[in-house]
């Protein structure tokens, strides 16, 4: 006890130290672009949806097999007094029944392919799944993006209306030392006090405008309101774009087959036109065949 006791004691304090340091820690562009698009519940909602949507290409892949049934053994068992039919008197019978197992099959050979049309439906599913999840990823990145990029303006504009403040300030009290030597008239220190609050009211501006940034920030990212979050404003510096000449046909063209908001519309087109498929197969004639066997019975009979 006295041991597992010290280990306790000992992993709180690393782990207390670990949530510390995570704390203070500062958070890069790609940090909180990834932990937004782990954590954001939209693409978690999307990640089971592209289970389910696997799941269906299953059943729909099965539904093209032969289905079985029908497997249905019973047991009788009675016992009792009857007479017998050779000797007239009362005797004891027994009587034990095993059977009616039984397998049947069935398989649709045509239903206007309807089978087949949900084979590429599910498929044709799965794959706009895969584009609507890439997309998602694309807008959560974005946001985060953006909100990474106002809190940065609203930290800079903070520190930099505190300068403001601290000029301004000493601008005062150099103009009160100078009204005590009668040196400025009593206007310009009116003008200069309220120079000092507009400025000390614009440092309160900026200083709610970046609380309001931080808090969309975590609200983008899904991050615990509660604790601290510090970005890194070198990390901006670290992403250098790749600069290309291209012509506005070859943007065009790249985005049509990058874009995944491109290839989901190209998707949704064919799916509506399976639809239309699956409609139509209502309309033909349905075949199938179908077989069963039954055998294993015994009796048993004194």
């Amino acid at each position: 006890m006295m041991i597992l006791k010290q280990y306790s004691i000992l992993l709180s304090i690393l782990t207390s130290g670990l949530f510390v340091n995570g704390q203070n820690r500062e958070w890069s562009l790609q940090e909180c672009i990834d932990y937004g698009v782990e954590k954001s519940l939209s693409m978690q909602q999307r990640e089971l949806q592209n289970k389910n949507d696997k799941l269906d290409v299953r059943d729909a892949t099965l539904s093209l097999l032969p289905s079985v049934n029908g497997i249905s053994p019973g047991v009788s068992y009675s016992f009792g007094r009857g007479i017998d039919p050779e000797t007239n008197t009362y005797t004891n019978t027994r009587y034990m029944s095993v059977g009616g197992f039984g397998v049947g099959s069935s398989l649709t050979v045509f239903a206007g392919f309807s089978n087949i049309n949900r084979l590429r439906a599910a498929k044709l599913s799965r794959l706009m799944g895969w584009e609507e999840t890439e997309n998602q990823a694309n807008q959560i990145a974005i946001q985060v993006m953006n909100a990474f990029f106002t809190l940065l303006y609203a930290e800079e504009e903070v520190r930099i209306t505190q300068e403001q403040v601290e000029n301004s300030r000493l601008r005062l009290k150099k103009i009160e030392r100078e009204y005590e030597l009668g040196k400025k008239p009593k206007s310009d220190l009116f003008e200069m006090q309220a120079q000092q609050a507009s400025v000390e009211f614009r440092l309160i501006t900026a200083q709610n405008n970046c609380l309001n940034a931080q808090a969309n920030l975590k609200y983008i990212m899904n991050y615990n309101a509660e604790e601290e979050l510090k970005i890194d404003a070198r990390s901006v510096s670290e992403v250098h774009p790749e600069l290309h000449e291209l012509k506005t046909k070859e943007i065009f063209t790249q985005a049509l087959q990058t874009l995944p908001e491109i290839k989901l519309a190209a998707y949704q087109i064919r799916s509506a036109q399976l639809g239309v498929y699956s409609a139509k197969a209502g309309l033909y004639p349905s075949i199938s065949i179908s077989g069963s066997i039954s055998f294993g019975n015994y009796s048993d009979h004194r």
